[in-house]
């Protein structure tokens, strides 16, 4: 069986689909979901640690909205945008 994603023709099968859902490894969610989930629950836990670097879910956000708005910023009126 195929399926339609983003204009593009694949092999779908929906019983493997399914199966992936009920484990876990595939969700609803987009990213920007799950880190809203984890600024509210928690803020301060360490996603990623590197050297003197901390980064957790808030400060994850905060980089993600600056680099979005530069990005939304530079673009040319009337682009068609997809973050």
């Amino acid at each position: 069986m195929r399926k339609i994603v983003a204009g593009r023709s694949i092999r779908w099968d929906e019983q493997r689909a399914q199966q992936a859902y009920q484990a876990g490894h595939w969700v609803q969610e987009t990213l920007f979901d799950c880190l809203a989930k984890e600024c509210l629950h928690s803020p301060n836990r360490p996603l990623l640690i590197e050297g003197d670097t901390i980064l957790t879910p808030c400060s994850l956000d905060m980089q993600a909205r600056k680099l979005a708005a530069y990005m939304l910023a530079t673009c040319p009126q009337g682009s068609v945008i997809s973050f």
